[in-house]
């Protein structure tokens, strides 16, 4: 049991860019490259193998052998043209923008090539974003998958999943909870370790703790630094740099606001920070208790 306040917004990956989305689809779906658990500075294999051109233009992505979906379909250079390709023709996505100026062709049944407009180094760290995970292109096809504006097949994703990821999407409430279970066709490197994973919107902090400390729940996601240091030594607190980024907007639409608009507010503003104080922050802090 996991207790997080939920923002999660649909199961179709394609159309998802919040963090409790990243979450659920991390663990259903399988993207390109991924990282090794917290770690950001060189993604990894996950789905494919890559090289890269000298100007970092033309990016080569090639499966892995023995590769399947849930349904036991091999993953195919068609699932990932597809798939990366559905991601651009849903105009109203919040990932939408992730495919900009980034081109897609198949080599061969097992080979996919990304180019890129110009250089683009960060282009490996972009494919490992859950909202370009790669899907069983026929079956979301069967169910009113497109790769135009036309496509349908939200619907069908936010009870079924199509992925390849060691988990399947059970059900999904995206106002309560969604239930995850093992996928039996998984073989890739991370086998499912639990039978059932229940991700629950639990809003208030102060309940994340009240039941992880009563063991109604396995992990919270959302407790603060003073909520963690209450915690005994039963329970493990895991620290990891935090996904979500805080920032500070000042408009500076005259008609909107005629002192925020004086480009010296903007300037004082950027003086009164705190810059090194908001860099050394906490990350963010997940405590558990193992499974009775």
């Amino acid at each position: 049991m996991i207790d997080t306040a939920f923002s999660l917004e649909t199961g179709d990956p394609g159309r998802n860019y919040v963090p409790t989305g990243n979450m659920m689809l991390h663990a259903i779906y399988d993207t390109l490259l991924t990282f090794e658990g917290s770690e950001e500075d060189e993604p990894i294999p996950s789905l494919a193998t890559m090289e890269q051109n000298e100007d970092a233009t033309v990016f080569t992505f090639t499966l892995a052998e023995g590769r399947t979906f849930s349904d036991g379909a091999p993953v195919t250079a068609d699932d990932v043209v597809f798939s990366l390709t559905r991601v651009q023709g849903i105009t109203e996505s919040k990932a939408n923008f992730l495919m900009n100026g980034i081109t897609v062709e198949k080599v061969d049944d097992m080979t996919v090539e990304l180019t890129t407009d110009g250089p683009s180094l960060e282009l490996p760290a972009i494919v490992t974003n859950p909202a370009l995970s790669i899907l069983n292109s026929k079956v979301v096809q069967a169910n009113g998958g497109t790769t135009g504006e036309d496509d349908a097949a939200e619907e069908f994703l936010g009870s079924t999943s199509a992925g390849s990821g060691p988990y399947m999407l059970d059900s999904m409430d995206i106002t309560s909870r969604a239930v995850l279970v093992p996928n039996p066709e998984y073989d890739g490197d991370h086998a499912p370790s639990f039978e059932r994973i229940v991700i629950r919107n639990v809003t208030e902090s102060a309940t994340q703790l009240i039941n992880l400390q009563g063991g109604d729940s396995n992990l919270a996601v959302d407790l603060n630094g003073d909520q963690v240091a209450e915690l005994g030594d039963d329970f493990t607190v895991t620290s990891t740099p935090s996904a979500q980024t805080i920032f500070l907007l000042v408009n500076q639409n005259p008609e909107v606001g005629e002192v925020t608009a004086n480009p010296k507010f903007a300037e004082a503003v950027r003086y009164a920070l705190n810059y090194e104080e908001s860099r050394s922050s906490s990350p963010a802090q997940a405590p558990s208790r193992p499974p009775a």
